[in-house]
């Protein structure tokens, strides 16, 4: 299988209603298909890289997620977030408890070889 591109990634994880921001030295690039890659997710970041692991195949190019802060199971603070940016964005939504994004991920069983710290 060879690896994801960004330009390849970034659609999909659009399309999936992430915001997606490439940052780094390493954005353009494509990795090895041979040399896995860890990933670190903080916040909702974490939420979009298990999406990535369980949804569209990245377990087969990521040897580790660790996620720092993760709602894994929702979290009614954004609900802080909806007043401001409810109206333009759906990383509100995403990560509150219940959401369509949180249910997604817990009704997908995990990836042959996931490692999620």
């Amino acid at each position: 299988m060879r690896p994801w591109t960004r330009a390849e990634l970034a659609p999909a994880l659009d399309a999936a209603g992430f915001d997606v921001r490439w940052h780094g030295d390493m954005a353009g690039a494509a990795f090895d298909p041979d040399e896995a890659v860890d990933l670190v997710g903080v916040s909702q970041g974490g939420l979009a890289a298990l999406y990535y692991l369980r949804c569209l195949g990245g377990h087969a190019h990521v040897r580790r997620l660790v996620a720092l802060g993760t709602p894994f199971h929702g979290t009614w603070a954004a609900l802080a977030g909806l007043p401001a940016l409810g109206l333009v964005s759906a990383g509100v939504w995403q990560s509150l408890p219940g959401s369509d994004l949180v249910s997604v991920l817990h009704a997908t069983a995990p990836a042959p070889g996931e490692h999620v710290v």
